[in-house]
């Protein structure tokens, strides 16, 4: 597997998933003994990297930056920022990401609203000076679905989006997904709100995508990471911070800002508890 190119993490998986299957035959005595598996050592202390408001700042700024770029340059560019934000805000592996439909962006109020309860009776409101806006509590009132058959566990969740991630998912759909035609007839007021991202003039309610698009991808390519390492690169971030690391960012923040620890693991989609007690570092 090694010499295929196989990454030591996904062979420590499939590893577990053999240790399993070798306890399972032990206790049903298909085995006369237990077997023991070997696997690889994992640094888990740079995977689990937590960055800085100001990283995440320079980050974001790389990501959405046009300076010096060609139209073409852009648009070829142009899906990173909000998937740099998605991961931030969302804590979406990037598979996840990468299989998401428009159809997947769903209404989901009454869900919202509780969670939206416990985390101001928790006592904690968030630093509205910083970047990290993950549970700002302005929530809208719409979520991710994530299906099972794209979640690495199986299971379906819903993820909470920020009424500012909405805004900017309706602006990147309005501009690069819809055609003219139909843009022309939506909303001035929504068009200017876009414009100056002022959320308080947009009613989420109205925002309907066509059913057209529901069964069409966010961002239809087979990977990001060139562009994220290009936007990190450029953004001066050191290179042990991946698209991944944005993930273990959302949990950690998460649970300084006192999200009980079940909703963390609801929301990161962990298969168990004790997965994400790693994040009450």
């Amino acid at each position: 597997r090694l010499k295929a190119g196989v990454k030591q993490t996904t062979i420590n998986r499939e590893l577990n998933d053999i240790s399993g299957v070798l306890t399972q035959a032990f206790e049903f005595e298909y085995i006369n003994q237990p077997i023991k598996i070997k696997k690889f050592s994992e640094d888990r202390g740079k995977e689990r990297r937590v960055l800085e408001d100001w990283e995440v700042k320079a980050l974001r700024e790389s990501a959405y930056s046009s300076e010096g770029l060609s139209r073409h340059q852009y648009f070829q560019k142009k899906h990173i920022g909000l998937i740099v934000d998605i991961a931030l805000w969302c804590g979406l592996r990037k598979g996840e990401i990468l299989q998401l439909t428009w159809g997947d962006i769903i209404r989901k109020g009454f869900y919202l609203q509780e969670l939206d309860r416990e985390l101001k009776e928790s006592g904690k409101e968030p630093d509205k000076d910083t970047e990290l806006e993950a549970f700002s509590a302005n929530f809208s009132d719409h979520a991710f679905n994530i299906r099972g058959d794209t979640a690495k566990t199986g299971q379906s969740r819903f993820v909470p989006i920020s009424e500012k991630l909405m805004v900017s998912l309706v602006s990147y759909y309005q501009i690069y997904v819809q055609d003219e035609s139909t843009f022309k007839k939506f909303d001035n007021k929504v068009k200017d709100a876009m414009q100056t991202e002022d959320v308080s003039k947009i009613s989420l309610e109205r925002l309907i995508f066509q059913p057209e698009d529901k069964n069409k991808r966010l961002f239809p390519f087979k990977s990001v990471d060139n562009a994220f390492n290009t936007a990190r690169n450029n953004a001066g971030l050191d290179k042990d911070i991946t698209l991944h690391s944005l993930r273990h960012n959302f949990c950690s923040k998460a649970c300084e800002r006192g999200v009980p620890l079940h909703h963390v693991k609801d929301l990161a989609g962990h298969a168990s508890i004790t997965t994400t007690e790693i994040y009450l570092h």
